[in-house]
């Protein structure tokens, strides 16, 4: 839900997969719609990302201050550029947690 609120993208929870053996979880199934174009350089996800509030806080991680939400995994295997727009599609999305914002914070970011 977090990804698909930062962009035009939609991927759908399909359902749970049962386990694979005992010492396993349940898999989480989803569908996502194929994003057309060319892996980016990491200069311009960087660049597309905060055009639209995230600061890039480590490789490949992004954080929106107003919002609290981390963008991790953003390499340029997992985005593409639309029309100058991010769509981030296999990206890890998430609220920052107290801990990660005092990290970013004793880094002087």
């Amino acid at each position: 839900m977090l990804l698909n609120s930062i962009s035009s993208y939609r991927s759908r929870f399909e359902g749970l997969l049962p386990a694979e053996s005992p010492q396993r979880v349940p898999r989480i199934c989803v569908s996502q719609p194929l994003v057309p174009g060319k892996n980016p350089e990491r200069s311009a996800i960087v660049t597309s990302l905060s055009l639209h509030g995230f600061e890039r806080i480590s490789e490949d991680a992004y954080l929106h201050r107003e919002t609290g939400i981390l963008l991790t995994d953003a390499a340029p295997r997992n985005v593409r550029i639309v029309d100058g727009n991010p769509v981030p599609f296999d990206a890890i999305a998430m609220m920052a947690t107290d801990a990660v914002i005092e990290w970013v914070l004793s880094r002087g970011c």
